[in-house]
């Protein structure tokens, strides 16, 4: 199957070694031990590019809700994991703050360093303005007591209850003289108060509870009394002299100096501090030791100026510096390599119990299983190291960067080069060297290294081999291929998913007795009998799809990935990931490789060890609603539920979460208003901890929200609160049911005023029947009025009169006048309304047929306006004629002398303005004459025209209206008649 390489340009050539080359080799090869092991405990700074507002840190303290407080140069800092908060107060001297520490009640109390002690209560940064005539300088010891707060100063002792704000003083015979001061004091575990304090020339330790006294004379221990401090680790007092750097502890048997015992780290100690009392800190101007009751130490921070240190609920430790921040340690057990002789270490390999690492310059590196170096030396390239590979069986190491080098490690000597293309991965099967290159795979025997090659036209990324079928397993970029090595037959192989592609493999290895395929951009496929049975991508839980490294342990896989690695349990099938908050210190992953349980990682920043990995974080964190904003109103506070207006339909939630500072801002927050989106949860993390909630629809909800550290953990509570958006009065219920009676009411109303309509409508109908039916009676009237017996008898007569004279042509003219008149009567008592033009016309003949009744005495005129249009201005059908009719009748007929009758019609505010005038007796006198007469005519009664005026009038805004004056002279004489008619206009349309 095997085929020998012909082509220069593509095949291995081995070269055997030449006499120049000996001297290269002995100038670059050098085998050197080492003293120290070049490495440190893995640490994380955080400084002020971070938002730490100085790099000058005096205090650290961690409250019980699990926030970090950090005393520094520039004030009081509270730290979650992710972002800083400030507390500032104006009225203070100094901002730099120390001493910190929390009280029964909650409060944070801390001191700067003019002497004034704060406090932060309501979340605000507070001072103790009592303090301020208790002292008149000197440093002030504050610790907290049970249910007071411990201070003293260099003259007096205090116990301050902050409830009630009462100072209690103590005096104690023991150190209270003229020639004494107090130093310092400590609170032990049990309760008992210690005061430090020189009297004459004499240190005092006393228990303020039991009087037990401890004494220092000045002539045998030469203090610098100013610069000791009390501590207590495992339940024993001890006293720290900074000066002289010694250290006592006080027993019941009396003063035992402990410097000996920690001589090895106290010499640049300027403090010591209990850590967490199962280790005591040596706070040092070179890092931290922390000595464990055993008396072994675990040095922290080389070269690094510490100031204070301190542990939290995680277990994390945390040390602060005078310079350089704060740094985060989570774990003692891991170990970076990162001197100029681990920088960027890129492929590692075991071999029995050591580590062989290769960096990005052509170095190789030695470790024993304790960490320690054994040798490194350069090969003759500074390019990359791409592939290693140990043969134990020959003790040979093979290392390709430019060339592959292939080293004897029992000689420590170079053994050949052989000029090779790229190679990305170099293993054994059965005693064949197999080489994934990119031109292919080439097979090397190790003891002639005559080489063979196929699939010579794929880039080769990986290759593993399944001993128990005999098969090569082949990562390529384009997918991976099968081949057995016995016979040809390389096949490509796809996984049995229809919606994927053969995938690119990066990574592979063999575990057991199956298959492991780490890919580019699929995650880790899980194969046996050439099948897959688990596939793992970041929905399962990896950090990332692509895998840059894979090795094995007996129980697990190890996944390197580039954006930190995994671990996955094949009996309990659990996938862990492990990054910066297990103390991973570089996210992007080169290699990985096992040896004696310890897990060894290559990256950017080095090669980092891990002793033991942290186990799953338990501890609950606690989420808190730092604030709950609604446009411009701040809720403070949101237990028992909040109320929106109308017009306040947005929130906005700001969340903080405590007691989760290891997943430095990836804890997620679940949050959900459980009446709108039911069973799904949004979240969110740390690092965007505000949630906008816009345009909320009207209703009561429920507001929820947990928090979840990273490794799942639950937060110790759930948020839960009732929230009300009201809706705006229209869409209350109040308003609703009120509509609802209301529209009720009003249905009610329309239907009783459309029935009261109808029957108004129906009543009105019946007044037009009545109305029209007086109407017609009353133009009836007005006919008979006109066509009265004694108008006609006496217009029969005169026409007679005049046949018998024998005026032929006057009698003719008179019928015919006659006959005009009445037909015009008769035609125009049919209608409403005539013409104006008409009216006249009627008026003229009625007129002309009564001159002459009058023998010539009968003076008329009718003048009418040159602004009226006859022809287009209706009125009432005979409407004036009556009115005429009595001016001749009761007026003129009994007057001696010129008869004289004079009708004007004019126009006055959109009103026809009708005047009949006569010179006539006046209506008094026609009146009595009537009397005498007993007549009983009528000539059309007034009270039959006042009603058809009245029926003309009905259902109008703009009526007719009727005036009637008696004109008399200057002695009151009648001096006849003016009846005056007030028409609205009615244009013809």
């Amino acid at each position: 199957m095997m085929k020998s390489i012909c082509a220069v340009s593509a095949e291995l050539i081995f070269q055997p070694p030449r006499m120049y080359f000996y001297l290269f080799v002995n100038l670059f090869f050098f085998l050197f031990s080492i003293c120290s092991n070049a490495q440190e405990i893995v640490s994380f700074n955080i400084n002020q590019k971070n938002g730490l507002p100085s790099n000058t840190i005096y205090s650290i303290f961690q409250d019980t809700d699990g926030f970090l407080w950090i005393g520094t140069e520039n004030g009081l800092a509270r730290y979650n994991g992710s972002q800083f908060r400030m507390y500032e107060n104006s009225s203070v001297r100094s901002k730099a703050v120390t001493g910190i520490f929390q009280d029964s009640d909650g409060r944070i109390w801390l001191h700067n360093f003019f002497g004034e002690i704060l406090y932060v209560e309501g979340d605000s940064l507070r001072k103790l303005t009592a303090w301020e005539g208790k002292y008149s300088s000197g440093f002030p010891t504050v610790s907290p007591g049970k249910g007071f707060i411990a201070i003293n100063s260099s003259e007096r002792f205090f116990n301050y209850t902050p409830s009630s704000a009462q100072w209690v003083v103590t005096d104690s015979a023991n150190w209270a003289s003229d020639k004494s001061y107090l130093i310092h004091h400590l609170i032990a575990s049990d309760g008992n108060v210690w005061l430090c304090s020189v009297r004459n020339d004499v240190v005092w330790v006393c228990n303020e509870n039991t009087k037990q006294c401890y004494t220092f004379p000045q002539s045998k221990y030469h203090f610098d009394a100013n610069r000791l401090r009390l501590e207590e680790w495992q339940k024993q007092l001890l006293l720290w002299d900074a000066s002289q750097k010694r250290i006592f502890k006080l027993a019941e048997g009396g003063i035992l100096e402990w410097t000996n015992t920690v001589a090895q780290t106290i010499t640049t100690t300027r403090a010591i501090k209990n850590v967490g009392d199962s280790v005591l800190a040596f706070i040092k101007t070179d890092g931290v030791d922390l000595m464990r009751p055993d008396g072994s130490f675990t040095h922290l921070l080389q070269g690094k100026n510490a100031s204070t240190v301190a542990t939290d609920h995680e277990g994390n430790v945390w040390v602060g510096t005078l310079n350089d921040g704060l740094f985060y340690i989570p774990s003692l057990h891991s170990t970076l390599y990162s001197s100029e002789n681990f920088q960027m270490q890129t492929k590692l390999i075991s071999f029995r119990d050591q580590i062989i690492a290769g960096s990005q310059h052509g170095k190789i590196t030695i470790l024993n299983g304790e960490g320690s170096m054994i040798q490194s030396f350069q090969l003759p390239s500074s390019a990359e190291i791409q592939s290693l590979f140990v043969d134990e069986k020959r003790n040979r190491l093979l290392a390709f960067s430019d060339q592959l080098y292939v080293y004897d490690l029992k000689k420590n000597k170079l053994e050949r080069i052989i000029e090779s293309v790229s190679i990305k991965k170099i293993i054994q099967a059965n005693d064949l060297y197999v080489l994934a290159t990119s031109s292919g795979i080439i097979t090397i025997d190790p003891i002639s290294f005559q080489p063979n090659r196929f699939l010579t036209s794929l880039r080769t990324t990986s290759v593993v081999f399944d001993s128990a079928q005999q098969f090569l397993w082949i990562g390529t970029q384009k997918g991976v291929y099968t081949t057995s090595l016995k016979v040809e037959n390389v096949k490509l192989w796809n996984p049995e998913s229809n919606t994927m592609d053969s995938p690119g493999v990066s990574a592979s290895v063999v575990a057991n007795d199956f298959i492991l395929l780490g890919t580019f951009t699929n995650g880790l496929f899980f194969l046996q009998n050439g099948k897959v049975f688990k596939h793992l991508t970041i929905k399962e839980g990896l950090p990332s799809n692509k895998i840059t490294a894979l090795t094995i342990s007996d129980n697990a896989v190890w996944i390197g990935t580039d954006r930190g690695m995994a671990s996955y349990l094949f009996k309990t099938q659990k996938l862990s990931k492990i990054d910066q908050t297990k103390g991973l210190i570089s996210n992007e992953v080169y290699a990985l490789e096992m040896i004696q349980g310890q897990v060894w990682v290559a990256g950017r920043e080095g090669v980092q060890r891990f002793l033991q990995l942290l186990n799953k974080n338990e501890q609950q964190p606690m989420l808190h609603i730092q604030s709950i904003k609604s446009d411009t109103v701040l809720f403070g506070q949101y237990q028992n539920g909040i109320t929106l207006p109308p017009h306040f339909r947005q929130l906005i939630f700001n969340f903080d979460v405590s007691n989760n500072l290891r997943s430095a801002g990836t804890t997620t927050i679940y949050y959900r208003i459980k009446e709108l989106e039911n069973e799904r949860w949004n979240k969110t993390t740390l690092v965007s901890p505000v949630v906008n909630y816009v345009s909320l629809p009207f209703g009561d909800y429920t507001f929820e929200a947990f928090a979840e550290n990273e490794d799942g953990t639950r937060s110790s509570n759930v948020i839960a609160f009732a929230m009300q958006i009201q809706a705006p009065f229209w869409r209350q219920t109040w308003f609703l049911i009120l509509v609802f009676f209301g529209s009720r009411l009003m249905l009610a109303m329309i239907a009783y005023l459309r029935l009261r309509k109808a029957a108004e409508q129906r009543e009105q109908q019946l007044m037009l029947m009545t109305r029209e039916q007086d109407l017609r009676i009353a133009q009836l009237t007005s006919i008979r009025a006109q066509m009265n017996p004694h108008f006609i008898f006496n217009t029969m007569s005169l026409i007679q009169s005049k046949v018998l004279v024998g005026l032929k042509d006057e009698a003719s003219h008179h019928i015919q006048n006659f006959s005009t008149l009445l037909r015009k009567v008769l035609d125009f008592s049919a209608k409403e309304t005539i013409l104006l033009q008409e009216e006249i016309e009627i008026l003229e003949k009625y007129l002309a047929i009564e001159k002459d009744r009058f023998d010539g005495s009968l003076n008329y005129t009718i003048d009418i306006s040159d602004a009226i249009k006859e022809e287009m201005i209706r009125i009432p059908s005979l409407l004036t004629q009556p009115f005429v009719e009595n001016a001749l009748r009761h007026g003129l007929m009994h007057k001696a002398g010129t008869k004289v009758l004079h009708i004007s019609i004019s126009v006055v505010n959109e009103f026809l303005r009708i005047h009949i005038s006569d010179n006539g007796i006046g209506r008094k006198a026609a009146m009595e004459f009537a009397k005498s007469r007993k007549s009983t005519h009528q000539s059309f009664a007034m009270a039959a025209y006042q009603k058809r005026i009245d029926l003309l009038n009905f259902g109008k805004e703009r009526k007719i209206e009727l005036e009637i004056i008696d004109r008399m002279n200057d002695h009151q004489m009648p001096e006849g008649t003016s009846v005056i008619i007030h028409v609205p206009i009615d244009y013809e349309s």
